[in-house]
């Protein structure tokens, strides 16, 4: 089979990928989905399959803390994100996000494997400001958030278990969490949340767990040396692509 009709062109990319999506800790763990057997114990033979498709879609809910409202997240890998160039609208996987029920609830996370250094290849600054004529650019203010990834530099290893992130990291969403972030200007004697270190949007950390300007992040460091260090960070709409 040409290597331009699958995902990956090595199946061992493919099988990183899966592992960095579905292992504990991984960004569906991360952003609060559970992850079923079938994804978390995907046999080569299967992952050979879904190699052979144009893309593959993994779709997962979660209830919201408190059990009054629910999120959804799609994940779709994909050789080329031109699949989802609005002139092919009768793609499925077009198909799939035009008719999502909550829309304004899901979050879209599109990892493409198409690399610069290839025939037809996009850098990813170029993807990302290339956007126009593709639904996802047209359509990802509707979600609740939307993240590409390529796989290559962003998805075959877990960079959230790099020696150099923080011990824990855990997130506390504007939309979920209120009430411990209120608890934080007590906590912290603060009387504004701008107050506290930032991380930008396209941080790693904030893409790999989906999260907003206005959520917060509580960082804690571990050093035989220094002891525990806690830190809050703000998420911002400042870039680090420039």
């Amino acid at each position: 089979m040409s290597t331009e009709n699958v995902i990956c062109k090595n199946i061992k990319d493919l099988k990183k990928i899966f592992k960095t999506l579905t292992e504990k800790g991984g960004l569906l763990d991360r952003r609060s989905y559970k992850v079923p057997d079938n994804l978390k114990n995907i046999t080569d033979i299967e992952l050979e399959e879904i190699n052979k498709q144009q893309y593959y879609t993994i779709e997962l809910s979660r209830t919201v803390k408190g059990g009054n409202d629910k999120r959804y997240i799609i994940v779709m890998i994909m050789r080329d994100i031109q699949l989802l160039n609005e002139k092919k609208k009768k793609m499925e996987c077009v198909e799939i996000m035009r008719n999502l029920p909550e829309i304004t609830k899901t979050s879209l996370v599109v990892i493409y494997t198409l690399g610069s250094n290839e025939e037809g290849g996009k850098s990813y600054l170029q993807n990302l400001n290339g956007l126009e004529n593709h639904y996802i650019k047209k359509e990802c203010f509707k979600f609740y958030d939307m993240r590409l990834f390529y796989s290559t530099s962003e998805l075959l290893t877990n960079k959230m278990h790099h020696k150099y992130q923080p011990s824990i990291i855990k997130i506390l969403r504007k939309d979920e969490h209120q009430e411990e972030i209120n608890e934080l200007y007590d906590k912290l004697t603060i009387s504004d949340l701008n107050q506290l270190n930032k991380y930008c949007i396209d941080d790693p950390v904030v893409k790999f767990h989906g999260g907003l300007s206005g959520d917060i992040f509580y960082c804690e460091t571990r050093s035989p040396n220094s002891g525990i260090s806690i830190n809050y960070r703000l998420v911002t709409n400042n870039s680090m692509i420039k």
